[in-house]
């Protein structure tokens, strides 16, 4: 993690089927990535075309994350980030050079 986030990446938390997870589990490790290297560095994965299966089984079970991560002591800004604003400033930083 300090590797990734030392070099000004991003680490991507999406829960795969043959863990017991859900939005809470999720929630959890995003928590734990912002805990360990800061917020900057941790957005959802949404691999749910492609890597493995996932434990969220669609995309509409994504409704209750950005209340969850308020609720976890998130603030609106940072939600904002791990919803998408992290991936956003990724993207356009690499595609600047």
């Amino acid at each position: 993690l300090q590797a990734v986030a030392s070099r000004g990446g991003l680490i991507g938390i999406w829960p795969l089927a043959r863990t017991p997870a859900g939005v809470e589990q999720l929630i959890a490790e995003v928590d734990y990535v912002r805990r360990v290297v800061g917020v900057e560095h941790v957005g959802i994965g949404t691999d749910m075309a492609g890597l493995a299966s996932s434990s969220i089984p669609t995309y509409r079970e994504f409704a209750p994350l950005p209340a969850a991560l308020l609720a976890r002591g998130f603030s609106g800004a940072d939600t904002r980030r791990v919803l998408g604003g992290n991936f956003l400033r990724l993207f356009e930083t690499v595609t600047e050079g």
